[in-house]
């Protein structure tokens, strides 16, 4: 009987087995047809990605060339030396691509050629700006066929994206075909191996009492295994969590900004815990608390001596009733609660401290605080400290990104654009409190001759002098712009004609005062010559303001240099001249 029993069992496992063996094989053709289908659909859209990439790149790069020629400020080349940077990268990976097709890769080499035609087009402009013919690339551009060649290059990757519109209509029905087939075979497979599931159950049935042992361990295991994904689970929250926060706190455009969302942020993200958040001040020889939450009483300024962890350069964990960790005299709490330090770093610098405290049970209770235990995980504080870090590094970026647009770098006063962004509000809020202003156009006397005579280098230094001359002896509010090679504009809030002259003449004589010394030696004394006109007196916008200070400026010149011109009130604005002059 059982011998009957073995042999069935024998003939009906062998059956099962062998279904599942060939179901497994079809299983295994059916994916494999997936999987190439599959990539062939991947190619076709990375082509097309790739297309529609290398279009991007060369508009980016007629755009910027454009740009260029209308500013001649170099930082609109940039969209154009990335547009250089990529596009080998595409041409070559495109290439790779079309190697299987020979009519598609017939049409891309076309496409290269053009597109290297055009990208050498742009760069002879730019380099005819650059050397300093503008005239010379303006024309180059008229004369070029540069959209010619963009419409035929527009017209060929259309016919390529064409092709692979149908290419890839076919591969996706392809796959969707292997998709269906994987499907069937998957079905079959399951309940092949149902069936041989349901036989070695049975099977087992016979065998209960012996498998008792067995049952309960693999509940104690299943136990476990349901605490570990809950773990996990709370794991996966709590980095959901921390994204969401850091997306937010990357697009903070203020330190401000970023003090109001990292108290809101860090309490939800560490609950039970007080803290605060210091970053670095400009001389780098203590910290600013930036922001506080929990009813931290942490040290609103401190030296980085003060934290083991800013000593150490790396977290600096405490717990109360561990003996001989030092504790850091910047906490509010002192010796008597856990605490950890997290530097903040980012790019390889130091950029503040993260500070947790945990709460003492009385400040728990009456917050209805849940009281945590001990310290929050280090990792999860690290990650925080990380995201922390990179956002105060990307904040001062863009701060310094955005002086280093309105200065001139040479002599750190505020550039023409900024001028033009400035003067248009100063002059309407004179208008409007009924002010006076003061616009001031000097000129370096012989300048041209200083350069000549003692290099570009000491001229470079001498322009340094004056501008620093200018700004130690200007008020607060008044501004200092350089407008390009000697020529500055100074832009004095309310004066009078009278105190115009005087503080303009005090400025002229400090500048002649200067001793100038450069590579050791000393350089021959400047002089600079001024003309100032005054709103209302002399004009109402800007143009107007500039052309009547440039005029008097010019009277400075014709005088013997070294010498203030002020505008007369009733001085004619460019408007009345141009009417005479047509009359």
């Amino acid at each position: 009987m059982m011998f009957k029993r073995s042999l069935r069992q024998i003939v009906v496992i062998g059956f099962v087995l062998a279904l599942v063996a060939g179901n497994s094989a079809l299983l295994f053709v059916a994916l494999d047809r997936m999987i190439q289908a599959s990539s062939w659909v991947k190619h076709s859209l990375g082509v097309q990605k790739d297309l529609a990439s290398l279009h991007v790149l060369l508009v980016s790069a007629e755009t910027a060339e454009r740009g260029y020629l209308l500013t001649s400020d170099t930082t609109q080349l940039a969209p154009y030396h990335q547009a250089i940077y990529g596009f080998s990268e595409r041409i070559d990976r495109l290439r790779a691509a079309f190697n299987d097709n020979p009519v598609q890769a017939e049409r891309f080499s076309e496409v290269a050629r053009l597109s290297r035609e055009r990208l050498a087009r742009l760069a002879s402009v730019i380099q005819l700006h650059s050397d300093g013919d503008p005239r010379a690339a303006i024309d180059q551009v008229r004369q070029n066929d540069g959209s010619a060649i963009m419409t035929r290059v527009r017209a060929m990757i259309a016919e390529i994206e064409a092709e692979e519109a149908i290419l890839l209509e076919e591969r996706q029905r392809q796959n969707l075909w292997a998709q269906l087939g994987l499907y069937a075979s998957a079905i079959v497979f399951i309940f092949g191996s149902l069936a041989l599931i349901t036989y070695v159950y049975m099977s087992l049935r016979m065998q209960l009492r012996e498998r008792t042992a067995a049952a309960a361990s693999s509940a104690t295991y299943a136990e476990t295994l349901d605490e570990s994904l809950k773990a996990l689970e709370h794991e996966r929250n709590e980095i959901a969590q921390i994204n969401d926060g850091s997306n937010f706190l990357q697009s903070c455009n203020s330190m401000a900004e970023v003090a109001a969302l990292s108290a809101e942020f860090l309490k939800g993200l560490f609950p039970g815990y007080a803290g605060s958040v210091s970053v670095y001040a400009a001389s780098r020889n203590q910290l600013l608390r930036l922001s506080t939450w929990g009813g931290s009483n942490d040290a609103e300024v401190f030296s980085p001596d003060a934290c083991w962890g800013l000593r150490r350069g790396q977290p600096h964990a405490r717990h109360h009733d561990k003996a001989g960790t030092p504790t850091c005299s910047h906490l509010g709490c002192g010796s008597d609660c856990d605490t950890i330090c997290v530097p903040l770093i980012a790019h390889g610098e130091t950029l503040g401290l993260l500070t947790l405290a945990r709460l003492d049970p009385v400040e728990a209770a009456l917050n209805d605080i849940e009281l945590a235990k001990g310290l929050p995980d280090r990792r999860r504080v690290e990650m925080v400290a990380r995201q922390l870090g990179l956002t105060l590094a990307n904040l001062r970026l863009r701060e310094t990104l955005a002086e280093q647009s309105i200065r001139d770098p040479l002599t750190n006063s505020f550039n023409r654009r900024y001028l033009e962004v400035i003067a248009g509000k100063e002059i309407a809020q004179a208008a409007r409190f009924e002010r006076s202003l003061a616009f001031v156009m000097l000129d370096v006397d012989h300048f041209k001759r200083f350069n000549d005579l003692h290099g570009h280098a000491a001229g470079d230094a001498a322009l340094i002098a004056v501008a620093g001359s200018l700004q130690d002896n200007i008020r607060e509010g008044d501004w200092l712009f350089r407008l390009g090679g000697e020529e500055f504009v100074l832009v004095l809030r309310e004066v009078t004609r009278q105190d115009a002259l005087e503080k303009v003449e005090q400025l002229r004589a400090g500048i002649a005062d200067l001793t100038l010394s450069y590579a050791g030696g000393t350089l021959p004394r400047i002089t600079v010559s001024m003309g100032v006109a005054l709103f209302p007196d002399n004009g109402a916008e800007l143009d107007e303001l500039l052309v009547v200070a440039d005029r008097a400026l010019y009277a400075s010149k014709s005088s013997g240099r070294n010498r203030v011109t002020l505008a007369s009130a009733n001085e004619e604005t460019p408007v009345a001249i141009a009417a005479d002059r047509a009359a």
